[in-house]
């Protein structure tokens, strides 16, 4: 795009103030040539991150979304084992709890798998666990109901005093003997933990509201901007030189005609919405590259609206990979983008690599819990896992 300065709006008095009249022209034009070619840049390259991305997406799921699946699958076997477990009553109660949670865990992602077979198992462990607290199997049924309809009213002390102790009140391994313990509590353990609203001590969605208010806030800072003050006779001319161009009844072919069609409709939008950017960049694109005269005050406008429009650019990079245009595309790029192909193809294999060894790994696992004995042995590595994480 070629904008240069109309002189004919102030003529300078003598000789050195047309020179020092110039320079600003000169320096003025720079400065709106500078943030041209950078928008033109950041364009090309934000274009360029989401076809990448969107490639990198058809790569997740035709590639590694089926690994992920199959690496997943044993967890169906995983759970089978585990209920059958839980009506073993040689367990401490830490034990049953760290069992419950792992159920409730392998739950979690056999649903997203196949929820059909999910209910089904979940049947069985609910059987398992009215056997094992010799609760009426109905009784038990209608208590679920009554959680689900009002949790905290459940989860505030009702079951509890019904089924004994908290699980926070259960030894852990380091307190507890091997002794059998046939004691009864709260038979659902952390099952429920999605749901509980006991917060007294700690707000589990405090950071997330806290981060929403700074995206809401970062969001209403990214307003459009307000409209320019142009050169209303300026506009107009542009603009009419623009329409006569593109107007679709002066086109007898059809095709181009279809094509001047959606531009006239673009032109007919820049108006509307005082976009002067769209307006000039089409009266290049489509009347003439000769270059645009402006007056200063108009190019001193043009160029803020360029510096906000760089900054939407960059907005736009941020939406892109943080997945607001596609939630695909923030998992891909923390996971799998790579600066050069060759990378990136090796962090595809590597991924493809791992997700096949969980699947093995899975099935070892599987194929270890012959015995009550060896299932102790992964509760307590469960437990110390979590008690000597940084992280909770």
């Amino acid at each position: 795009m070629t904008i240069i300065l109309s002189t004919t709006n102030t003529q300078p008095k003598n000789q050195k103030q047309s020179k020092k009249k110039s320079k600003a022209q000169t320096k003025q034009q720079a400065l709106f040539d500078k943030l041209w070619q950078r928008i033109e840049r950041k364009k090309k390259q934000n274009q360029k991150l989401r076809t990448e991305l969107d490639a990198l997406s058809l790569v997740y799921k035709q590639r590694l979304m089926p690994l992920e699946i199959a690496a997943k699958t044993p967890v169906f076997l995983l759970l089978e084992k585990l209920i059958d477990f839980y009506s073993r009553k040689s367990m401490t109660k830490w034990q049953r709890v760290e069992l419950t949670e792992w159920i409730s865990e392998s739950m979690e992602i056999a649903f997203a798998l196949d929820s059909e077979k999910t209910e089904a198992l979940k049947e069985q462990w609910l059987i398992q666990i009215a056997d094992f607290h010799e609760i009426d199997r109905d009784e038990m049924k209608e208590t679920i109901k009554a959680a689900e309809a009002d949790p905290e009213a459940f989860f505030e002390g009702k079951m509890n005093d019904e089924f004994g102790q908290k699980p926070e009140d259960f030894e852990s391994p380091d307190s507890a003997d091997d002794n059998t313990e046939n004691s009864t509590y709260d038979m659902f353990g952390d099952a429920f933990d999605d749901e509980q609203t006991d917060q007294d001590d700690d707000d589990p969605f405090k950071a997330f509201r806290e981060a929403f208010e700074e995206f809401k806030a970062e969001m209403e800072s990214r307003q459009a901007p307000e409209p320019l003050k142009m050169d209303e006779k300026w506009l107009k001319s542009v603009f009419r030189k623009t329409a006569n161009a593109l107007h679709p009844d002066k086109e007898q072919d059809i095709e181009k005609r279809e094509e001047k069609e959606a531009l006239m409709t673009e032109l007919l939008r820049a108006r509307d919405e005082n976009d002067v950017l769209g307006l000039i960049n089409l009266y290049h694109a489509h009347v003439s590259e000769d270059a645009l005269e402006i007056n200063e005050k108009s190019l001193d406008a043009l160029c803020a609206q360029l510096q906000n429009q760089l900054d939407r650019l960059r907005y736009e990079k941020e939406d892109l990979i943080s997945g607001v245009e596609n939630p695909i595309h923030e998992m891909v790029y923390t996971n799998l983008y790579g600066q050069s192909k060759q990378q990136q193809e090796k962090i595809i294999n590597d991924y493809s690599n791992e997700l096949s060894q969980d699947k093995q790994d899975q099935i070892n696992l599987i194929a270890s819990l012959k015995n009550l004995k060896v299932l102790k042995v992964h509760l307590e590595d469960r437990y110390d896992s979590k008690r000597y994480s940084p992280f909770l």
